[in-house]
């Protein structure tokens, strides 16, 4: 019996955003992570892709309200496990739009016959598979991506002291993200983000942004950015030099961070170690 995850599922990809057609520029993913093994693959026209289109159309229309959406569509061995994730601050129509834009990209142009496919965009992600794990198994946080700024904070002090503030901001953002504030309340978006003085080297702030799918508990989130908070060190920079922005991509749970504002600031932002005459003003 087909796994439906509404009532009514369309055969088709969803219409392309409003005020564009299907010819209009794919806007391009940070990365694509394309599974092409053996016993992954699909053809045109195959029930495969038909689950396809029908599961990237239900999961677009189902993240309207929430950002996130997750489910299967299909009978094996054509089922397909699919999730999806808008960032915190990118929601609504914008959101959904972007999905079904993503799902309508993969099969055609980025994953053509791959039946296991990861998407990462700037603001959300697509993850589906013919492997049903993805839906059972909360904790793998895998395929990950990292990208860094070219620009760094330089000398070994200077180094140390900006990923120490950068590690405290995503460690305390990600607690925010995971079990609310005050600590004992409910973080159901599981979203967060934060600021942290730092003042060095043209750096004043540095912006941070944690997330994670809502499904996880608050414990399973806070142990997936606990994960990748670890990496931050090898992945961004050495002793001598670190980059002033970093994000680690999951599809479970990301971070970022960068000496700029890039996401919109709310009442719940926290805000680190800033001047009185900063915080006074803010």
């Amino acid at each position: 019996m087909l796994n439906l995850l509404l009532l009514v599922l369309t055969t088709s990809w969803p219409p392309a955003a409003s005020g564009q057609d299907a010819s209009s520029a794919t806007v391009s993913p940070l990365n694509t992570h394309c599974n092409a093994t053996a016993g992954t693959n699909h053809t045109a026209g195959s029930a495969y892709l038909s689950n396809l289109r029908a599961l990237g159309g239900a999961l677009s229309r189902r993240a309207l309200a929430t950002g996130f959406a997750s489910g299967s569509y299909g009978a094996a061995p054509d089922e397909v496990h699919g999730l999806v994730l808008c960032r915190g601050d990118f929601t609504g129509g914008n959101c959904t739009d972007g999905l079904a834009s993503a799902f309508r990209d993969a099969a055609a142009q980025f994953c053509p016959g791959a039946a296991d496919a990861t998407v990462y965009y700037d603001q959300y992600m697509i993850r589906y598979t013919n492997d049903g794990r993805l839906l059972s198994d909360p904790g793998d946080n895998e395929p990950l991506w990292s990208g860094k700024n070219m620009n760094e904070v330089t000398g070994a002090d200077a180094a140390a002291r900006f990923m120490a503030k950068a590690t405290e901001l995503m460690n305390r953002t990600a607690d925010l993200a995971a079990f609310g504030s005050p600590p004992s309340s409910s973080s159901p978006s599981r979203y967060a983000t934060g600021e942290t003085w730092f003042d060095e080297q043209g750096v004043s702030v540095v912006y941070g942004l944690v997330q994670c799918t809502p499904d996880l508990t608050g414990e399973q989130c806070r142990s997936c950015l606990a994960g990748i908070i670890a990496q931050m060190p090898k992945l961004f920079g050495d002793a001598s030099s670190r980059p002033v922005g970093g994000r680690i991509l999951g599809v479970r749970c990301n971070l970022r961070y960068e000496k700029d504002v890039f996401f919109k600031e709310t009442s719940t932002t926290i805000k680190l170690n800033m001047p009185k005459s900063m915080s006074s003003s803010r």
